[in-house]
């Protein structure tokens, strides 16, 4: 659902249709089940050796718990600029990237910021294949990749 919905549109943001969905299963179905936690944890990128620090821990049994984590998560895990750039570049670490499908993220962690007809240039040496998992890397190698916006015209269809 995100992906139809769409990740820049979901990105930064608490609210948002998909985290509606999984909030009223957690209220009608599981609560009045279970003794429901979460345990929630905000990292970000030290930025002196790259390595992840946590910045936050938060346990609770509501909504209040998820909606702290995220608003801590929007200060330290995102950049907001004053000015879209018209080009970016984004360099995939060859360690931590080895499908498109990781790579995508280059795309939707950018497309938020860049200018209107601005230019991403994504430079990912360690991707060797399409998909993490080899089922859907054989799949696409197969069929290919048509997106979000021609699966919905199928689905209508």
């Amino acid at each position: 659902f995100g992906a139809v919905y769409g990740m820049e549109r979901m990105m930064g943001r608490a609210d948002n249709p998909l985290r509606a969905i999984l909030n009223y299963a957690s209220e009608h179905f599981l609560q009045n089940e279970l003794e429901l936690w979460y345990i929630l944890t905000v990292v970000a990128t030290n930025p002196q050796d790259g390595s992840l620090d946590l910045k936050g821990l938060y346990i609770g049994n509501d909504i209040e718990c998820y909606n702290k984590a995220c608003e801590l998560s929007l200060k330290v895990n995102f950049t907001l600029l004053d000015k879209s750039p018209k080009k970016m570049v984004v360099y995939l670490d060859e360690d931590e990237f080895h499908s498109t499908w990781l790579g995508n993220k280059a795309i939707y962690r950018t497309r938020m910021a860049i200018a209107d007809e601005g230019e991403l240039i994504v430079m990912g040496p360690g991707i060797k294949k399409f998909g993490e998992d080899n089922r859907v890397d054989e799949l696409i190698r197969k069929y290919g990749y048509c997106g979000t916006e021609q699966i919905m015209k199928q689905m209508e269809g």
